[in-house]
This record gives structure tokens, sequence and C-alpha cells, in this order.
């Protein structure tokens, strides 16, 4: 790691340590309750068939999983820009499991590779707002293609910038701790982990006349390692909305310290 990566870390967990825990366990609880879908124990003999879209559904949650690892990693070393990049990939696949969710039959398709998923048109046929979704989707490009306003190793001189009405940056080879941005990304995480975490729990698929069966054994088993998941993942459905209102607001903050005019979103 080199020193820059150091000390953007080192800043990071001093300023917000409890916080980026709490994000590293629910990815840490998203990764149990992969595992324990794909447990072959007794306890899981409840298990739907293979082909259905529950399947399609923890492959793209695999997948989000994989990503959020790779995601902490570079948030907390002020690879921002990665962060954001990568941040567009999850998003492409929770529309692609809400598509799926809504309609099993392309799942089913997907899974025999006669069907490839397209986000716009997911998105048109899920009924979002359109306007909105591109205005969401096109701020994750930038940070994807390569748009000069989507490189953050620019240090933007803003002063500069409004007394001449021209660009004026450094660019830097460096990362550097950047308050705002930090958590903006982070603030968005906990609350997808959060959606992902139920995501996860619904492809275990239980029937009506199993489901009674499976949470009694759960009650009876004290140590039983689903149970305990489950209410790590209730813990942190609360936990996690609270913190990213208390993050909001400081982001809130952090940019009005910076002279920028944030009465719009407040």
């Amino acid at each position: 790691m080199s020193l820059d990566e150091q000390a953007v870390k080192e800043i990071t967990l001093q300023q917000y340590k409890n916080e980026v825990e709490m994000l590293l366990n629910g990815i840490n609880n998203l990764e149990q309750l992969i595992i324990l879908r794909a447990d072959k124990s007794p306890i899981f003999q409840y298990k739907e068939g293979q082909e259905n879209e529950k399947i399609a559904i923890s492959i793209c949650i695999i997948r989000i999983y994989k990503t959020l690892k790779v995601i902490y990693n570079s948030l907390i070393t002020g690879y921002y820009t990665e962060s954001i990049s990568l941040l567009r990939n999850i998003v492409e696949l929770q529309v692609m499991i809400r598509f799926f969710e809504k309609k099993p039959d392309k799942a089913i398709l997907w899974m025999k590779n006669e069907f490839e998923p397209k986000y716009g048109n997911m998105c048109d046929e899920l009924g979002y707002e359109i306007e909105g979704r591109k205005s969401h989707y096109k701020m994750l490009c930038e940070h994807t293609h390569p748009n000069f306003k989507g490189n953050l190793f620019f240090n933007w001189d803003i002063e500069k910038m409004k007394e001449t009405n021209e660009l004026n940056f450094v660019i830097e080879f460096t990362n550097s701790f950047n308050e705002f941005i930090f958590l903006g990304i982070l603030q968005h995480l906990l609350l997808l982990v959060a959606e992902i975490q139920i995501k996860q729990f619904r492809t275990f698929n239980l029937t009506k006349d199993t489901r009674e069966d499976f949470f009694m054994k759960m009650i009876i088993e004290p140590d039983n390692p689903f149970k305990e998941a489950l209410d790590k993942m209730t813990a942190y459905q609360k936990e996690s909305k609270e913190l990213s209102e208390v993050l909001f607001k400081k982001m809130i903050e952090v940019a009005e310290e910076k002279g920028a005019d944030m009465s719009d979103v407040k």
C-alpha cells in the first residue's frame, strides 16, 4: 500500500471507524446468508428446485457481494471514482434482481443464456421514472466512462473558478481524503447492503408447508446459524437506516462549510 493510500485509510478510520465497521459487518452478514443458502446440512432440506428465478437472483447477489468487498477496500483508501464506477455495476444488478422478481420467466431464460438484459429496457418495463433514473445513472456513468467531469483525481480550485469563470485544477497523482464524497458513497452503501440482505433472505423460498417447521427448528436450536444471521440482519436494517440519515446531514454540513448551496437537498 502506497503512503497516500495508508494516509487516507488512517484518516478515514480515525474519523469514521464505527460507521465503516457497520458497513463491513453488514457485508459479512450478507456473506453468511449466502453461505447458509448453499449449505447442504439438514437445516436446509426445504430448498426449492434448481430451475427458478431464486437461483438467478442468488447469482446476482453473489456478484454484488464480491463487488462490495472491492468497493469497501477502495473507499477507505481514497479511490472514490473507482468506488462509484463499481457502484454503477451494483445498481445494474439491483435492477436486474427486481426485473427477475417481476418476470421470473426471463430469469430462467437468462440462466439458459437465451436472454440478454439491458438496463434501460428493464427500467422501462419496471415503470421506473425516466428522468430521475437517467440523472442518477448518468452521474454514476461519469465515473465509468472516460468523461472529464468524472475524474475526481483533479483538485478543483473553486474560488479561482468563481473569480475567472474558467476551469482551475491541479492534477493529483496521489489520493487524498474527501469527506463529502466519502460520506455520499458510504451513506448509499449502508442502505444498499440492507436491501441486498433482504433479497438474499428471500431466496430461501420456503413453502407454506415447510416455513413453520423451519422456524420452529430455529427456536429449538439456540445456536442455529440461520437464526443468528437473521437476528443480525434485522438489527442492521434499523441501525443502517438511522446512521444513513445522520451521514446525509453530515454530508450537507460539510458541503455548506465549503460554500456550497445545499438548500435544494435539505
